[in-house]
Order: structure tokens, then C-alpha cells, then sequence
């Protein structure tokens, strides 16, 4: 239930008018840079979006396993003694190499076992290794094994010198296999903006935008709303403090009048709603152990916040149930003088904040 007498009223607006000549007396401001344009809005994603990120693959990388060898010379003679052993290996584990020399009369010997490589599933290797056979040998053998079946070659012995091309080393690593992707997720949902615009009354802490330069202005009130009851013999009178966060966000210089420009415009007493004009009060302010008051003119400049921490005198026994700003008030036709006189002229001329804190969206999307 909503009720505002008459009387009430205008004594409220002759308290506000003495607030507002002490301000627009000491302000040299403009009105360009005092009036905040525009449809204030808050804009809030109902539905938040999950950072991308790149899907996992199936499988690591598969390397295909790969074993070969050749020799530069498959023989020696007296002008060379010299082998070389030219490998690839990828993906058969360890690879070793053993060589053996049988001598005229039909006897062998065999070195130990060289390590020449160590592979896995990863990328495979290309290299040599040289053997040292001597001169009056029947013959030679080398041999390479690893997990695959081994690779042998027979090296001979010429007694005079013969010359031939060596021959070319193996050739060629196969490439890894690539896993197949998992299959893409269905997106996750795109933001729906949750949209309040005035003269619909905002939530406390919710970030109220201005769209219309040149004056651009977050606005932000605060939770909580303070109260406190003032006793003598019997009650007297209740007070009610609340703070005002501004945030020039445009690129030209805000003229605030000061917090009388800031006022209690509906409170709640016994569940009934009464609607009417409580303005800033020094003494309130000074009963709830406010020491800095922000009831002069500020000149915010582009990139700065303040905050107006604002307290008044309202109902015994109420509880505030709206606050208000008045965003225009050198509005078109008024000398700076005349009657305060709220929710006349533009239809933007006040905004209201009902004190509760915002339970449909949370978070909100930064001003472009």
C-alpha cells in the first residue's frame, strides 16, 4: 500500500531546497558536465559461458616402428679396412650391434654387444657406427638386433685394392600417426542479457550505466543500508545512512552537485509503503558517527570513483524501502533555483534503488 500526504511532501521539498542552494551556490560547474543523460541500465549475463579449451586428443601420437641398415662397403682391401654401419631404428627399443672376424683357418671371434641406440614412441634416429676389421681376415660379419629380427652382413676381403661407389644409407623414417580429435562438444550457451532499465527500481550493488554522452557514469549503491533509532523519553526519530559509489567511465569531466542530490523516497513501516521525500541530514549523519560527509560539490574526472556515504532522518520505526537520485538537476528551464520537485520533467530524471540485493542474476557485462 502506497500513501503520500500533501503536507508531507512539501515540507520535504523546502528541507531538499536548502540543500541544494548550499550546493548549486558553491558549484561552478556547467550543465554539460552536471546532467547524466541518457536510459540508465543494468546489464547482467543470465547465462555465463565456460572458457574454450582445446579438446584432449584420443591417443598420444603414434610413432610406426622402423628398423633398417646398410654399409657403406661390403668389403675391404689393402688400400681400406674401415666399415661403416648406416641405421635407422624408431619405436623397436634398444638396438645393438656385435661384429665377428673369421680368419683363414676357420676360427671365430665375436665382440661384446654395442649399444648403438635406444628408441620408444617417439621420433627415431638416423646414425653410424664403423668397424675396424683387420687386413688378413677370410671374412667379416655384422650384426644388428632389436626387437624386430636382426639385419646381418657378411664383409669380405679383397687382396688387391677395388674401388666401387658406397653404397646409400637407408632411408626414410616414416611420419607419426595423428590420433583422431574427439568429436566437437555441443557450445555452451551464449549469454542472454538480464536487462533492468529506469524508471524500474534497481538492485543494491548492481552496476547502473548511463548510455548517452557526454557524461557516462557507473552507479552503484551500496549494501548495506544502515538505520538507527534515536530515544530520548520516547522515540523521536530514526536515521538511515546509505553510500553512493560514482565512477566516471566516459571521457569528459562529472560536476556532482553533492548527496543532497541523493534521498530516501519510499520507506516501510508496519508493512505498509509510504512514498515521499526524506532528504540528507548533517545531524543524522552525525548520529550514526558519520565523520566524512559528501553533501559539497565534487568534480569527478574521467577514470575516477568516489563514494558518497549519505544519511537521513526518516519515520520512527520504518525502514527504508527505496533510495533516488536526481540525475538532471539543471534540467531544461530550471534556473538552479526552483523547486526540487522529483519525477517532474524528463521521464530519467530520477532513479531508484529498492533496498534489496539482486537474487535473479548475478555479475554483469563490462561497458563497451
Amino acid at each position: 500500500m502506497m500513501r503520500t500526504t500533501h503536507s508531507q511532501r512539501t515540507l520535504a521539498m523546502f528541507v531538499v531546497l536548502l540543500a541544494l542552494l548550499s550546493a548549486l551556490l558553491a558549484c561552478a560547474g556547467n550543465v554539460r558536465n552536471m546532467t547524466i543523460g541518457g536510459v540508465p541500465k543494468y546489464v547482467c549475463p543470465s547465462a555465463t559461458p565456460r572458457p574454450t579449451s582445446t579438446p584432449l586428443p584420443t591417443a598420444l601420437l603414434t610413432y610406426p616402428a622402423a628398423f633398417n641398415a646398410t654399409l657403406d662397403y661390403s668389403y675391404i682391401d689393402p688400400t681400406r679396412t674401415r666399415v661403416t654401419v648406416q641405421y635407422l631404428a624408431q619405436n623397436v627399443g634398444a638396438v645393438y650391434l656385435t661384429y665377428s672376424v673369421t680368419n683363414s683357418s676357420g676360427y671365430t671371434s665375436t665382440s661384446q654387444p654395442y649399444l648403438v641406440a635406444q628408441t620408444g614412441n617417439y621420433a627415431g634416429l638416423q646414425n653410424t657406427f664403423t668397424v675396424i676389421f683387420p687386413f688378413g681376415m677370410a671374412y667379416g660379419q655384422i650384426t644388428l638386433f632389436s626387437s624386430w629380427p636382426p639385419l646381418r652382413f657378411t664383409v669380405t676381403a679383397l687382396s688387391a685394392p677395388f674401388s666401387t661407389a658406397p653404397n646409400a644409407p637407408p632411408c626414410c623414417l616414416p611420419a607419426p600417426i595423428y590420433p583422431t580429435p574427439r568429436p566437437t562438444a555441443t557450445p555452451y550457451p551464449t549469454p542472454t542479457p538480464f536487462t533492468m532499465i529506469a524508471p524500474s527500481a534497481f538492485f543494491l550493488d548492481d552496476p547502473i550505466y548511463n548510455d548517452q554522452p557526454p557524461i557516462q557514469l557507473r552507479l552503484r549503491m551500496k549494501a548495506p543500508v544502515r538505520a538507527g533509532q534515536l530515544t530520548f523519553l520516547i522515540p523521536l526519530l530514526a536515521a538511515a545512512s546509505w553510500t553512493l559509489e560514482i565512477t566516471n567511465v566516459g571521457s569528459v569531466e562529472y560536476d556532482f552537485l553533492g548527496a543532497g542530490y541523493t534521498y530516501v523516497s519510499a520507506v516501510t513501516t508496519n508493512g505498509l509503503t509510504q512514498t515521499g521525500v526524506w532528504p540528507p541530514s548533517h545531524y543524522a549523519a552525525t548520529f550514526l558517527g558519520i565523520v566524512e560527509q559528501a553533501y559539497g560539490p565534487q568534480a569527478i574526472q574521467p577514470g575516477q570513483t568516489i563514494t558518497a556515504q549519505v544519511a537521513a532522518w526518516i519515520p520512527v520505526n520504518a525502514q527504508v524501502a527505496q533510495l533516488a537520485l536526481l540525475l538532471n538537476p539543471y534540467h531544461s528551464g530550471d534556473p538552479g533555483w526552483a523547486t526540487f520537485t522529483p519525477g517532474s520533467g524528463a521521464e530519467n530524471m530520477v532513479i531508484h534503488w529498492q533496498n534489496a540485493t539482486n537474487t535473479v542474476c548475478k555479475g554483469d557485462i563490462a561497458y563497451p
